[in-house]
């Protein structure tokens, strides 16, 4: 135990949900039309199936089956269906005053099988918590309501928000690449880095680098080696297996298509190689709820 008085870290909060409004989920046919409206609180649009046409601020906008929309507040938006088409969508309307919602102004985000889960919370708390009286324009408990469900919605809701975030801003820093190619001078191992990251889901040599770069294998393995501080191979399974990462905890793909998706030779040596580089098989991976080696 720890004497005297210990520092309480105050938190940060980078979305703060502070009230919900409204949440529906609907089955929409081709003659549905939901007239354009305005309001001021955040709604957030989610495709389950089909296509969706919007029209925001007079800009069409078509939102596709697991594409995510959020409508900031007094944006007009209107609703309608593609032609020969049956859609399904999820809406949850709240009040958020951060400003870090303004990264969700103007795009629409193809959600990851991670976050269609936490989506899938939402939905599934709310069905188990509230109803919607159509006639007093509010969300009220059911009865026999699921305990703590309120909280959940509000929890995965701001989760869901933040997950979205984060996995668009380390898409754009694609961290995935261990080495900024600002910090390398050499053009050449620049581009030695490009062909390997082109060719994750595929299969390259050192022959074939040496042949589309015109330098000698001796010379680019030495090259490489000086900057990069490790072979060029090494640096390749490295990639291929930060995909695999990726791809274990991310989708629900087997581990023998991810090992053929990745080239492997065989699903065996494919959990032989990932075993070695980071102490856990690919099941075990998945199954832990870190997401580091």
């Amino acid at each position: 135990m720890i004497a005297g008085v210990t520092f309480r870290y105050r938190l940060e909060n980078t979305i703060n949900i502070s009230k919900i409004l409204t949440a529906d989920y609907k089955h929409v046919t081709e003659d549905y039309c939901f007239a354009a409206e305005r309001h001021n609180f955040w709604e957030l649009f989610y495709a389950d199936t089909g296509k969706i046409q919007l029209n925001l601020d007079g800009h069409d906008v078509e939102l596709n089956e697991g594409e995510l929309i959020l409508f900031p507040p007094n944006l007009s938006h209107a609703v309608s269906i593609t032609k020969n088409s049956n859609s399904t969508y999820f809406l949850i309307t709240f009040d958020c005053f951060s400003p870090s919602m303004s990264f969700f102004k103007d795009a629409k985000f193809k959600l990851t099988a991670e976050n269609k889960k936490i989506l899938s919370n939402i939905l599934d708390e709310v069905t188990h918590t509230f109803q919607f009286n159509m006639e007093k324009k509010r969300l009220e408990l059911i009865e026999n309501y699921t305990f703590g469900g309120q909280q959940l919605i509000h929890s995965y809701l701001e989760i869901l928000l933040i997950s979205i975030l984060r996995y668009e801003d380390e898409t754009k820093k694609k961290q995935k690449i261990y080495l900024k190619k600002e910090d390398v001078e050499n053009q050449t191992v620049k581009d030695i880095i490009a062909l390997l990251q082109d060719a994750v889901y595929d299969n390259v040599t050192l022959d074939e680098i040496s042949q589309q770069l015109r330098y000698g294998k001796t010379y680019l393995s030495g090259l490489f080696k000086a900057n990069v501080h490790c072979s060029i191979m090494q640096y390749y399974i490295s990639l291929k297996l930060t995909e695999a990462k990726k791809l274990l905890k991310n989708t629900f793909m087997p581990i023998t298509e991810i090992s053929e998706k990745l080239h492997y030779d065989s699903p065996s040596y494919f959990c032989k190689i990932f075993k070695k580089h980071y102490g856990i098989s690919p099941k075990q991976y998945r199954q832990s709820i870190s997401s580091d080696s």
